[in-house]
């Protein structure tokens, strides 16, 4: 199950970090701002209220940061841009437009159709249909007669343009043309054929119904003749006649009926609209000016640059700030020293140090209040994970609290350069020397002591795939309030994985880009395999990231010592156990800790 991570910032603190949900270790609180676990796909989970705003340790925002790393790609999308839209502009084709607006009403010819008796429906205009009919065949060869154009009649009605207002019994009829005044010409070209074509219909359908109408008015009255010579022979009181009677009537009402109606019919005057507004000769060409056109193609031009911009950075495989790991890695930056140009002791720079004590006070306030142990491994081949270890270390000694940093990569040269070569850990874990021998003081770090890999580092790297791994960490504990455990990277071995079976949390270094989000996942995925619930990232500059130098604080002269057991105590043997570390539920109970005199921790 996805934790949730809610981080407020505040000024860069760290002090702010919650974590919710996710199971806690017996009897200690959650570190604050630390991933509870880490989904099948490492997409991020991370919540942050703010993160789309939020600066980075250097006081600029993420879209200010976004423009420095990509400066060169937006300046380059912009000039080719700028130039594309110039050319857009220079050969864009030029049109005028010109509109005429006719009212069409209703010919007269249908309501003149309609029964005498009234009974009959009168059918309104469809003016949908009407403005289909101004681009239909017949109208386009009545305004191509009327232009006097060699114009294909296709041609001519794709330059025509046909609309009907909302509410109203108007079409406006728009034609366009590369001059101002043939545009003129063929909007009112469009407008007169079309009235001419409607007329000419409603003319010939009230020709026919008149024809309709006198052929039928002809027959009835053959009929009543017929009629009238039959009743003039028939007895005037038989049956016979008064049947004949009946039927003329009949004839001779529909003869009125018919007669009324060609009376109507032949005085009807067709009225098929006209042109309330003939069309103008256009004084400027369709659509913005050249000025607009280019402002408004810019700011569009700008904002797709910026999104081509943005989309670059998000699906760059490389990590570059805090926010970007917390959004893709789906874990919390728990330390951001991304803007470092270097690492030493305790950082190089008076934020680079606020940083390490806001991590120390988190730490200091989250983890066990004895023997806690920190994995710090990196997410990218090299030696990154030792200058971060070393200050993590540093900085929790300088907390008021005793610090073990244990240089666990056989490639490290950490220890080596803070307190020399020597026996290491190497020796312990094979059983040659007790860990109380392999720890070395730091002059001026007087609560820190560090263990160096030891004078074999293709047998440490073998011993830690074994049970004495489990053993060594067991024995740290009881001889500090922190153990800091330097491992190698965990994309090239599985040491990191291996000791995290035993550690209460875990810091990543990312360096910022030069590592991997693949990478990154990779090493949060194998943390969570061993159910490490408390892992955070650690941003470090990458451009120096191989060559990050832990200045010797020893003296000119002055030989590592080895501390006195009055400061670190062998372990008893009952603490060398190959068990996993203690978290409620799952981890077992953990074994009895023998805090060494002189070390209590600082009241809080």
């Amino acid at each position: 199950m996805v934790r949730r991570v809610q981080r407020m910032y505040h000024r860069g603190s760290l002090a702010g970090l919650r974590f919710e949900g996710g199971q806690r270790a017996a009897g200690r609180a959650t570190p604050a701002g630390w991933q509870g676990s880490v989904n099948e796909s490492m997409v991020g989970s991370v919540t942050t209220p703010n993160e789309a705003t939020r600066p980075d340790r250097s006081g600029a925002s993420p879209a200010v940061a976004l423009l420095r790393r990509r400066w060169l790609f937006i300046l380059g999308a912009a000039l080719i841009g700028g130039a594309l839209v110039g050319a857009a502009v220079t050969v864009r084709p030029v049109s005028y437009s010109s509109t005429a607006t006719v009212l069409v009403t209703q010919t007269g010819v249908d309501e003149s159709a309609a029964p005498a008796n009234g009974q009959g429906r009168k059918v309104g205009v469809n003016l949908d249909t009407e403005a289909q009919l101004v681009k239909s065949v017949q109208v386009a060869d009545r305004a191509k007669a009327l232009l006097e154009t060699d114009r294909t009649r296709g041609a001519l009605t794709a330059r025509a343009n046909v609309e009907v207002p909302t509410n109203t019994s108007l079409l406006t009829v728009t034609y366009r043309a590369k001059t101002a005044a043939e545009a003129q010409r063929g909007a009112q070209a469009f407008a007169t054929a079309y009235l001419d074509n409607r007329h000419a219909v409603a003319a010939a359908n009230l020709a026919s119904q008149i024809k309709s109408v006198q052929q039928q008015l002809a027959s009835l009255r053959t009929q009543l003749r017929v009629t009238a010579k039959k009743m003039s022979v028939t007895p005037f009181r038989s049956a016979g006649r008064a049947f004949i009677q009946a039927q003329a009537d009949v004839l001779t009402s529909q003869v009125a009926a018919l007669s009324d109606r060609l009376s109507t019919l032949q005085s009807t005057t067709i009225t098929p609209g006209r042109i309330i507004v003939n069309a103008p000769v256009p004084l400027a060409p369709d659509g913005p000016s050249t000025a607009a056109l280019l402002a408004g193609a810019g700011l569009v031009g700008l904002l797709v640059v910026l999104a081509l911009a943005v989309v670059r950075d998000r699906t760059d495989p490389r990590l570059h700030t805090a926010t970007e790991t917390e959004r893709r890695a789906g874990a919390p930056v728990v330390l951001d020293l991304g803007s470092e140009p270097a690492l030493a002791l305790h950082g190089t720079s008076p934020a680079a140090a606020q940083e390490l004590h806001r991590l120390q006070n988190t730490l200091t306030a989250s983890l066990p209040d004895a023997g806690a142990v920190i994995l710090v491994t990196a997410a990218t081949d090299g030696s990154a994970a030792g200058p971060v270890a070393a200050n993590v270390a540093a900085a929790l000694a300088h907390g008021g609290s005793t610090a073990i940093l244990l240089c666990a990569d056989p490639a490290s040269h950490t220890g080596a350069e803070l307190v020399g070569d020597g026996t290491g850990l190497a020796e312990v874990l094979t059983g040659e020397l007790p860990i109380s021998d392999a720890l070395r003081p730091v002059p001026t770090v007087e609560a820190l002591r560090i263990a160096t890999p030891g004078g074999d580092p293709v047998r440490l790297s073998a011993q830690l795939q074994g049970p004495a791994a489990g053993r060594l960490v067991a024995a740290a504990r009881v001889l500090a309030d922190y153990v800091v455990i330097e491992s190698a990277p965990a994309v090239a071995s599985a040491d990191a994985q291996t000791i995290a079976r035993w550690a209460d949390a875990g810091i990543v270094v990312v360096e910022s880009g030069r590592s991997r989000l693949i990478e990154v996942r990779a090493v949060l995925q194998q943390l969570a395999d061993v159910q490490l619930d408390h892992v955070g990232c650690a941003l470090v500059p990458a451009a120096r990231s191989r060559q990050l130098i832990l200045p010797t604080v020893l003296p000119p002269g002055h030989e590592p010592q080895t501390p006195a057991a009055a400061h670190l105590a062998t372990a008893p043997e009952e603490a060398y156990s190959t068990g996993p570390r203690h978290s409620a539920g799952r981890r077992g109970t953990p074994p009895p800790v023998a805090r060494p005199a002189g070390r209590a921790r600082r009241a809080r």
